[in-house]
Parts: C-alpha cells; sequence; structure tokens
C-alpha cells in the first residue's frame, strides 16, 4: 500500500485513464488574390499561399492539427468558423497557432477604442475582417489557452486590437533581450510607446480586454502604419521567419525568433512582436505545444 493512500485504492487504477496531452490547434490563410466584386480590384500577390502552405507544414510537423483555407477558401465566415471549432479543441491548456498572408489595410475605428483612430485590416477573399471582430473571438478561449497570432501582411502591428493606454502598459512588462525585443514605434530604435502621446482611452476598452483569459501574442510582419513585402515565392517575412526557424535547428524563444527576423528584414520593413494580454508562453521555445 502507498503511504497516506487508502487500502481500498488499487494503485494499478492510477494508470487506467490515458494521460491527456496538451492540443495544438493551426489555421494558415493565404490570399493572393480576392473577390473583385467586392474590392473593385484584383488586389493580386505571389506569395501568400506558399506561406500559408510553408506554416502549414511548420506547424504539422510541431503536433499542431492544421487548416489550410487558400484565396476562394478564405472567407471571412471560413475563418471564423475555424476559429470558432478550435475553441473547445483548445481547452485550458492548449494552443492555436493562427497565420495570415496577404493585404492588410485600414479604417475608420468607428469605437474610437484605438489609438490612431483607425481599425486594422484582413482582407480576406470575400470581404474583410476588421481586428475588433478577431478580438471577439479570443474572448471565446478559456483562461490558459495560448494563443499565437502570426500576420504577414501590411498593417498587421495592431491586428488583434490592442488600446493604447493596455498596450504601453503590456510592454513594459515584456522581458527583453536586446534592443530589438519590443519593436513598437515606427523606427528601428524604438524599443517602447515612450515617444508617443497617448489619449485617454474609453473605460470600454478596458472592460473588453477584461474578458480575455487566454494568453494572446502577436508577430507582425509591419507596424500598424507601415506595409509588409510580398515575394516570387513568399512573403519576405514568412521567408525571414522560415529561414531563422531552420526546419527546427533554431534555439531560443519567441523573443529571440522575432530579433533575428527584425535584423533579416530591417531597414526594408519593420517587424514587430506585441502581446495582447501578456503571455507566459513569449518564452517558450517557439511552437512547442
Amino acid at each position: 500500500m502507498y503511504p497516506g493512500r487508502s487500502a481500498l485504492v488499487n494503485p494499478a487504477s492510477l494508470f487506467d485513464e490515458e494521460e491527456t496531452m496538451p492540443v495544438g490547434i493551426s489555421i494558415h490563410i493565404g490570399v493572393n488574390h480576392v473577390d473583385p466584386k467586392h474590392y473593385q480590384s484584383k488586389k493580386e500577390l505571389k506569395g501568400c499561399v506558399n506561406d500559408a502552405l510553408a506554416m502549414q507544414k511548420l506547424a504539422e510537423a510541431a503536433g499542431f492539427k492544421s487548416t489550410l483555407l487558400p484565396d476562394e477558401k478564405a472567407t471571412v465566415d471560413a475563418v471564423l468558423g475555424a476559429i470558432d471549432n478550435a475553441v473547445g479543441q483548445v481547452g485550458s491548456d492548449g494552443m492555436l497557432m493562427l497565420t495570415y498572408s496577404g493585404h492588410g489595410d485600414v479604417v475608420v475605428d468607428v469605437s474610437r477604442d484605438e489609438l490612431d483612430l483607425t481599425d486594422e485590416r484582413w482582407d480576406l477573399y470575400d470581404r474583410e475582417l476588421v481586428d475588433d471582430q478577431l478580438f471577439d473571438e479570443w474572448k471565446k478561449f478559456k483562461k490558459g489557452a495560448r494563443i499565437l497570432v502570426i500576420s504577414d501582411s501590411c498593417h498587421a502591428g495592431d491586428i488583434f486590437f490592442a488600446p493604447a493606454e493596455f498596450l504601453r502598459a503590456a510592454v513594459e512588462r515584456l522581458p527583453r533581450t536586446g534592443t530589438r525585443s519590443a519593436t513598437l514605434g515606427d523606427s528601428p530604435e524604438s524599443r517602447s510607446l515612450e515617444p508617443f502621446a497617448f489619449p485617454r482611452v474609453r473605460r470600454t476598452a478596458f472592460d473588453r480586454l477584461a474578458d480575455v483569459g487566454a494568453g494572446v501574442l502577436l508577430m507582425a510582419a509591419s507596424t500598424d502604419d507601415d506595409t509588409a513585402k510580398d515575394g516570387e515565392q513568399n512573403g519576405h517575412y514568412t521567408k525571414a521567419l522560415l529561414d531563422t526557424w531552420n526546419e527546427g535547428k533554431f534555439e531560443g524563444d519567441y523573443v529571440k525568433l522575432h530579433d533575428m527576423i527584425y535584423d533579416l528584414l530591417r531597414p526594408r520593413q519593420l517587424p514587430v512582436i506585441r502581446p495582447l494580454v501578456p503571455p507566459a508562453f513569449i518564452r517558450d521555445y517557439p511552437f512547442r505545444i
């Protein structure tokens, strides 16, 4: 009999149930062309579907169950549906990796909860998906879940919605290993948001953030007011990420991964790493479920 255990307990029964492991779900969106009926333009790109395929391969090698949404399949309903389907599977200890490659843009922020009075968006095949809509998805995940968003698109630095004052406080809590760990301004040297003026953000924005229990981390190809570069095979950001990752030979955490990508891309474009809700997993080995 084991010390401290009742004689009525069969020790063998302790091993009857299989140990449950955290679940990793990944969604990979690549949009080379959009519906011209909605956008009044083809807005064609070259490397976005390849980006999605490459990130899917990376995710599956890391043990994620993946969904690929290229071009016509990358509708707003399909993307939101895939995220909704991930909520129950991820649970309180799993991870969602959401990658997007395509056009990004800005629209007027009618809710007035952002510093620059604009909402960022992804241009999906049939219509735009605005950052506030993505934020509403994060509220559905359980406390303890981990959400990683990777956006290779223009104006991506604030795609998950982050009120200015909250963002500044969150960034000040980020662990830093060098001059690039919290690249948040529009210059290579910027490490914080101190040079900027912060108007008061409406209390409703903070009430909304209190509804998010999951840890959410964004790795983005550009600041919220800058562009990301396309390429013949891959977007510049995705290529830099893949080269740095080096099929899993990379050593370090998400901060180091970002720093190395940043060094490869500056000054042509300035990638960023940002927390919505400061995630403990920022110091984990990247893409580990």
